[in-house]
């Protein structure tokens, strides 16, 4: 009994000294409370983060046995990687393969317009990129939820939709769906469908984030595509699905060279047909997918390193600043262990102290990361949610937190104040070992200045790429041009008649594909060489005489295209000169080449231009006169009243196009988007460095308390010996700007290690020049002098009578 109540007794102390330890320095345990919380909020949001990252289309069944069909090619020595693929392709391979389940064809080209037909007259729905044609076997591919309707049946017939739950109620209400018609107008077709499945909403973890999937029709009325194995679009993709036991690298071999049995030009000898598995599809910067979300996992990985370098940092402050505290606490572990208290008792004493610290900075995170997340999915665009009590991932991750974190925060600062000698401890607060101690917190500092240095660097290094990105040059005029869908190509004479008469437009035109997008048509050229015929792939572009002059081209050889019944002629750029084999742009000038059928002589060359991203580098174009294919407006607007112009042109469209909605964008902000991932990086990157340094700046105060204490004497005597105020600071200033310099030689090599990799993804970047580590380095010794200054201002003012004087 007498136990019990000594042992109780002695819980209760240990709990009542710790709290009020934790009362008389508010201060400190404000510092460690605040920096262990934001420490553990950027984990916890960055493990989110991540999680969501790598659960993309892992939800589907069978996931491990379905596969993306792309194209490797080997251009002369020079590898290009395609997602791009011809229309026939998904029918052919089901044939040709017994080791094929299914097969399937996506085509997600061009936006579409929905109108639905109700009592109170039509209703328009512009639906962008959430509408993609598909065959039957794309239902037996990939995995939904299903409402009503099943896979097998819901577009075993032409002319039939599938919905998504919210596209449902958007279209109908509370109204039964299925049976009811819709009308879908795309890329000028318009189409009668009627409703038969309906599907929950797809998850914001997939790459095919489809709410309309309509029955392909390749073939009869209102057929899209074409019957060639050369031409391709990069909106069209081909997904399979292998029969059970089928290993990828067996096929892979088999489908390599399939090509070359429905292709007989050169070039398809040179392309290799790849199997991408679905699981990497949202990692490959190579390709494109639907969900415009591509980010490599190298970029994952180093997204969760900065988690765990900013928690790392955070439990070096709690080390940093705990041990500051040391020497105040020596009197009472020397009473305790007078008393009989044990080193083993003592040690897990402290270390629940840093346990309750830690868990009140758990909570705290908590709470914090409930009111961020929101934002982030905002800023992001992110789909996060998180509930400890029903992710078993996130309560084991918060477990684990909590577990590391003590024992890394509080085992030092315990094993170093529970092995204090009493009598010393007694006598006068014995002091810790200053050369071990001093030694260790130089080094965690270093650790934490290096990080935040390395940050800082990979920060300026990526906003620099993404600023030469938004500014680079394209070899086109992006600005002021602005683009918007023509939903019947038939009717763009009366459009240019009604256009020509608004003032504020200096130019028009109308294409396929506007001047640069991440919607390319491509498709095999031939040319009879004096060496043979040279044939070769390009991008196609179908295009108006006002083309040029609108998107600011350069026509560096020959004229422009002209409207004509008979013979019209080709607009080439450089590259595709190039390809030919000519090295005069001026001598390709009335050459004859062959695409699609089409045999023109070439009429002009353009300057090149980039007509996608600087992912990609400039391939050889081939321009042609089409209306029939044009289905992309475009202005070149002058004067200063943009707005009041685009109102009139939207006026005229509606007039034009009743049963459309006119949606405009501007050519700058279309590009800027092809940047959308590398943009969330970027300012995933530059929070957690601002959160890394308030973290670092933490840390500095820990150290440089730590320093004045125990050198308090020795600035003391310095000061009695005449030194003066500006001395005593520029010794404490020197110490840290060592630690910088050598904090520098681990960042600068690693941060310049990583961005090299990072900028092999686009095909044209900055160069990483000195600047950058120079400006780097010399923010975080602004930043380190501004926080020790604080401290070392106190020491050198300080009278010295008073850090002299014993006790």
């Amino acid at each position: 009994m007498a136990l019990r109540q000594t042992t109780g007794t002695m819980i209760y102390s240990y709990i009542t000294t710790s709290f009020r330890n934790l009362i008389k320095n508010k201060l400190y345990t404000f510092i460690n409370i605040f920096g262990l919380t934001l420490g553990v909020t950027c984990a916890l949001l960055i493990f989110l983060i991540t999680r969501f990252e790598l659960s993309f289309d892992n939800y589907h069944r069978d996931v491990e046995r379905i596969y993306r069909i792309v194209e490797k090619e080997n251009e002369f020595g020079n590898i290009k990687y395609s997602h791009s693929m011809p229309y026939v392709i998904y029918r052919y391979l089901a044939m040709d393969f017994d080791e094929i389940e299914y097969s399937a064809l996506v085509d997600g080209s061009g936006d579409a317009t929905v109108k639905i037909v109700s009592g109170a007259g039509p209703v328009l729905f512009q639906e962008g990129g959430a509408t993609a044609f598909v065959n039957p076997d794309f239902l037996r591919i990939f995995q939904y939820t299903w409402i009503a309707g099943t896979p097998e049946e819901a577009l075993k017939n032409q002319n039939s939709v599938v919905l998504s739950r919210s596209t449902a109620q958007k279209y109908f209400g509370d109204h039964e769906p299925i049976g009811q018609t819709i009308e879908l107008s795309s890329i000028g077709i318009t189409y009668n469908l009627t409703v038969t499945g309906l599907v929950e909403d797809v998850p914001g973890n997939t790459d095919l984030p489809f709410n309309l999937l309509v029955r392909y029709n390749g073939e009869g009325e209102n057929k899209r595509g074409w019957e060639s194995w050369s031409s391709s679009s990069g909106s069209i993709h081909c997904y399979i699905k292998l029969r059970q036991g089928v290993t990828r690298e067996k096929f892979g071999q088999k489908i390599a060279g399939y090509l070359t049995k429905y292709r007989d030009d050169e070039e398809a000898k040179h392309i290799e047909l790849q199997l991408q598995p679905l699981s990497d599809l949202h990692y490959d910067t190579r390709f494109y997918n639907f969900g415009e979300k591509v980010i490599s996992k190298s970029s994952i990985f180093a997204l969760g390193l900065i988690g765990l370098f900013l928690l790392i940092t955070a439990c070096i402050n709690f080390i940093n600043l705990n041990t500051v505290l040391v020497t105040k606490r020596a009197k009472e572990v020397g009473i305790r262990k007078v008393l009989g208290v044990k080193r083993s008792h003592l040690i897990w004493h402290l270390l629940a102290e840093t346990g309750f610290i830690t868990l009140l900075s758990i909570l705290a995170a908590l709470g914090l990361s409930e009111l961020l997340i929101f934002k982030l999915n905002q800023i992001f665009g992110y789909n996060l949610t998180f509930s400890m009590f029903s992710d078993g991932y996130l309560f084991l991750f918060l477990l684990g937190t909590f577990l590391v974190v003590s024992l890394f925060s509080g085992l030092y600062p315990a094993m170093v104040l529970s092995g204090f000698k009493p009598l010393n401890a007694l006598k006068s607060g014995q002091k810790v070992s200053y050369v071990k101690a001093i030694n260790l917190r130089k080094g965690l500092v270093i650790l934490q200045l290096a990080i935040s240095q390395l940050l800082v660097i990979c920060v300026i290094v990526v906003f620099s790429q993404m600023e030469y990105l938004q500014n680079a040059p394209m070899g086109l005029d992006k600005h002021a041009v602005q683009e918007f869908s023509v939903p019947d190509h038939n009717k763009i004479s009366r459009l240019n008649q009604q256009l020509q008469g608004i003032p504020g437009i200096s130019n028009f035109s109308y294409s396929n594909t506007g001047s640069a997008s991440g919607n390319v048509w491509g498709g095999d050229f031939s040319y009879p060489s004096a060496k043979g015929i040279i044939k070769n792939h390009t991008e196609v572009k179908f295009v108006d005489t006002g083309f040029i002059s609108t998107y600011g081209l350069k026509l560096i050889a020959g004229a422009n295209i002209r409207v004509a019944d008979s013979v019209n002629g080709f607009l080439v750029n450089e590259s595709f000169v190039k390809a030919m084999g000519i090295t005069d742009p001026g001598n390709a000038i009335g050459e004859v080449v062959t695409m699609w059928g089409r045999k023109e002589p070439i009429s002009g060359v353009l300057q090149d231009f980039n007509t996608q991203s600087f992912h990609a580098s400039i391939k050889p174009v081939i321009m042609m006169y089409g209306e029939e294919h044009c289905n992309l407006a475009a202005l070149k607007l002058i004067g200063g009243s943009h707005l009041e112009t685009l109102s009139k042109v939207e006026k005229t469209w509606k007039s034009i196009f009743p049963d459309h909605i006119f949606e405009g964008d501007f050519l700058e902000t279309k590009l800027n988007r092809l940047y959308r991932q590398e943009k969330r990086v970027a300012s995933l990157f530059q929070i957690a460095t601002i959160i890394a340094i308030i973290i670092g700046c933490i840390g500095l105060f820990g150290l440089i308390s730590f320093l004045t204490n125990q050198r308090s004497k020795e600035m003391g005597i310095r000061k009695a010996l005449g030194a003066s105020s500006g001395q005593i600071m520029l010794i404490f200033a020197k110490e840290f700007v060592l630690l910088i310099l050598v904090a520098f030689l681990v960042a600068a090599p690693v941060s310049w290690h990583y961005m090299q990799q990072w900028l092999q993804n686009f095909a044209y970047g900055i160069t990483i020049k000195p600047w950058i580590f120079i400006v780097g380095i010399l923010i975080t010794v602004g930043i380190t002098l501004t926080t020790v200054g604080y401290k070392s201002i106190l020491v050198a003012i300080n009278n010295p009578v008073n850090s002299l004087r014993d006790e």
